[in-house]
């Protein structure tokens, strides 16, 4: 008796075609999707088998399908997790079950195949299953990527790096002052400053590096015989190249050296030998942060800009009883790292003393205070911390006290005072409010003029850079010629040297700048030094007019740049006003971050200018534009300055300037112009056409509105001629500048304290960087 054929329980598919001609056929297949590593699932053979004899219905169908061998499985490709999909008529998936989870597979086989049977009938439609199983698992993947991207993009809290700076004894008194000036101009903040007497102890540890040098005990006695100016300095970003920079300002050990080598340094100026050589500096990370732990060990760098907790601006204000104080006050201040962005002597007003004292006006003392506070100059801090107003308030004491309350022994109002002086006339801001108020009252963020002159503007690439280093956001920049008018318009208040400046700006190209920064027009001018270069280079050797007007650091060639000559700035913010708006206009906004508001405008066609579409004609460059086609701030078509770019019909275009600057070609025919119209009012008539009233064309030119041409000069072919000028051919002249203005993305420039610049922009010379390893005397 022959063998009995065995049915085989589940059919394999490996070809796109063998799965969809099985999908195809009426019924419900039952497909177990695996990867060929993994296999299908066999645990669940005896489960099929059940299903296959319980019902017994041929429309019920099993098959194992590979996923790398069929497109339509793609999706379940490198997966281990046993998958079944339920397919019916028409390869419609209605189901899908992940895992081997027999009972299921059984519950889900019954009730899709007598749905299966119902649809034949007609009697419902078969409904679509939609597998959210990848949108899911693609959801968070993405999730999980984000997370990953923002814990890679976290922002780590990173403190500066901060190095010591000791002026030694052999510095006079007197020009210690001057020695930290230099270290501000050249972008150094000063985050402490203290006057101490060393202990044998403390120096040893500060010169270790040189205890092998013959000079060592020179040094140590050098200085214990006197008081050393310590400072704890950095930059205003991370400080990476600090030490580098602080090598370079300060020069080598050796006197001689740094005198013939290095003569801008500060020991070229100060040292008097190789032991006395004025300044010694932390000559690393490593030795930084050791000098520093052992001399102030409460002290903590400021953490970098963005990286660490917001901080907070406010006011500390040294009335005129306290200014003998100062220094001690400050040091007191900033012992507890708040750090003086700031600071400046003024002269206070009573509408000052009103922003202060605001709160206490209808108090009986408020008339004492504002008659002290403005009897003499004060000193205003802007000062920063991440709680400024509560730690003011603990280190100056209550302002106001209730009762039988005292304040604190500790507090300044309490160990410094001054007899008849009111405590409160040292004053701290009192709340956020009010600091911020304060802020903007006493250090407003301000605009003002800088030109870069003609004499120095070939190194406008060096000098923009120092600029910005020192604190300022170039808010507009633009590169053009001044006319004489815009020139004597500058200078309309100086008519004692009147002649000298106004050739100072019109000379050559000049780089105008409208600069911002809290209270801008003095910071500029403090940054510009000096007019005169060699008081400059003597008295502010960091200033830019000490740096940009004397002889060249590369050892090119040339003449020291005159007085005057370099750079001009607004004398104060009245003015700076006046000259921004005389060269840029008047419509500009500057937002709080001193950075210009720019509104965008859509462009709308000039009255009387031909539109597509209505079947004008269109204007050709041999008639008179048409009226209002040269709106103010617009750039006049065809027009070019002598050297080539283009004309600026802005602020400085003249009543009358020509559009697209050419008159009528000869050949044309001559007589009453299109019909014997004549050119509108301020513009010129091409040749053959009738010149305004009053006005006499002669041929070959077309003379400006009510102008007639010199006697005996004759304007090219074609061209207008501007009053007492001849226009070179082909050019059309303005009473104005003839420039097109640019404008230049603004940086954001850091707060620098004491009057502060930023870092230095030289590259460290060639020997300073063989000397970086070795130790500073």
């Amino acid at each position: 008796m022959p063998a009995k054929k065995e049915v085989v329980l589940q059919k394999v598919l490996t070809t796109d075609k063998d799965y969809h001609a099985l999908l195809n056929k009426e019924g419900l297949t039952v497909v177990d999707v695996y990867t060929s590593w993994c296999g299908p699932c066999t645990a669940l053979l005896n489960t099929f088998r059940k299903l296959r004899n319980e019902i017994g219905d041929e429309l019920l169908r099993f098959a194992t399908a590979e996923s790398e061998a069929i497109e339509a499985l793609k999706e379940y490709r490198g997966r281990c997790e046993p998958t079944f999909l339920f397919v019916v008529t028409g390869e419609v998936l209605v189901s899908v079950v992940r895992g081997p989870n027999g009972p299921l597979i059984e519950k889900t086989a019954h009730a899709e195949l007598r749905k299966e049977h119902m649809a034949l009938e007609g009697q419902v439609d078969r409904v679509e299953f939609h597998d959210k199983f990848f949108e899911e698992e693609a959801a968070k993947k993405a999730a999980l990527a984000e997370v990953a991207e923002a814990e890679k993009n976290k922002i780590v809290p990173i403190r500066k790096q901060l190095a010591l700076v000791i002026i030694k004894p052999d510095v006079p008194e007197d020009r210690i002052s001057d020695v930290v000036q230099r270290f501000v101009d050249a972008g150094f903040l000063i985050l402490k400053k203290k006057q101490m007497m060393f202990e044998r102890e403390q120096v040893e540890m500060l010169f270790s590096s040189l205890a092998e040098e013959s000079n060592y005990e020179e040094h140590i006695e050098h200085i214990m015989s006197g008081k050393n100016c310590v400072l704890v300095v950095s930059q205003t970003d991370r400080g990476e190249s600090l030490i580098g920079d602080l090598r370079e300002l300060v020069g080598p050990p050796d006197t001689i050296d740094a005198q013939d080598n290095y003569p801008e340094c500060i020991r070229a100026e100060y040292a008097r030998d190789n032991v006395k050589n004025a300044v010694r500096h932390s000559s690393s990370k490593i030795s930084a942060e050791r000098e520093i732990l052992s001399l102030f060990p409460w002290f903590k760098a400021p953490w970098v800009p963005g990286t660490g907790p917001e901080t907070q601006a406010g006011i500390l204000v040294i009335g005129p009883g306290f200014m003998e104080s100062k220094d001690v006050i400050i040091e007191i201040i900033t012992d507890g790292n708040a750090c003086v962005s700031w600071q400046k002597e003024v002269q206070l007003t009573a509408e000052d003393v009103a922003v202060m004292f605001a709160q206490h006006k209808e108090a009986d003392f408020y008339e004492a205070i504002e008659a002290h506070m403005i009897s003499a100059p004060s000193l205003v801090l802007l000062l920063e911390r991440e709680d400024i107003v509560e730690y003011l308030s603990d280190v100056l004491g209550a302002e106001v006290l209730e009762g039988d309350a005292k304040r604190p022994s500790t507090c300044l109002r309490s160990t410094i005072t001054v007899e008849d002086i009111d405590p409160l006339c040292l004053h701290a801001s009192l709340s956020l409010e009010h600091a911020q108020e304060e802020v903007e009252h006493f250090f407003p963020m301000q605009q003002t003029l800088a030109i870069i002159k003609p004499a120095v503007h070939e190194r406008k690439d060096e000098i923009i850079p120092e600029i910005e280093k020192r604190g300022f956001i170039i808010a507009m920049q633009e590169e053009r010629f001044l006319s004489q008018d815009e020139a004597a318009a500058i200078y309309a208040e100086r008519e004692e040297l009147a002649e000298e400046l106004t050739t100072s700006l019109t000379s050559g190209p000049l780089e105008l700048l409208v600069l911002s920064r809290r209270d801008c027009t003095q910071a500029w001018l403090d940054a510009m030094g000096p007019t005169n270069p060699e008081e400059a280079c003597r008295d502010s050797p960091g200033s830019l007019i000490a740096l940009f007007s004397g002889p060249r650091e590369d050892g090119e060639e040339g003449e020291q740049v005159a007085a005057n000559q370099a750079f001009h700035g607004s004398a104060n913010a009245e003015d700076a006003k006046r000259e921004i708006a005389l060269l840029f206009g008047e419509e500009l906004e500057f937002g709080e971050d001193g950075k210009m508001v720019v509104e965008m405008e859509e462009e709308t066609p000039a009255e009387g200018e031909a539109e597509g579409g209505d079947g004008g004609e269109e204007p050709t460059t041999d008639s008179a534009p048409a009226e209002g086609a040269a709106a103010k701030g617009e750039a006049v078509t065809g027009e070019a300055a002598p050297d080539g770019r283009p004309v600026s019909g802005g602020a400085d275009a003249a009543e009358g300037e020509v559009a697209k600057g050419e008159a009528a070609p000869e050949d044309e025919a001559t007589g009453a112009a299109a019909a014997g119209e004549a050119a509108p009012e301020g513009e010129v008539a091409p040749e053959g056409e009738a010149a305004p009233e009053g006005e006499a064309a002669p041929e070959g030119e077309a003379a400006p509105e009510g102008e007639a041409a010199p006697q005996g000069e004759t304007a090219p072919e074609g061209e207008a001629t501007p009053q007492n000028e001849t226009a070179p051919e082909g050019e059309a002249a303005a009473g104005g500048d003839a420039t097109q203005r640019e404008e230049s993305t603004p940086t954001e420039g850091d707060a620098v304290p004491e009057g502060g610049t930023g870092a230095p922009s030289a590259d460290p010379p060639a020997k300073a960087e063989e000397a970086a390893d070795k130790p500073d005397a």
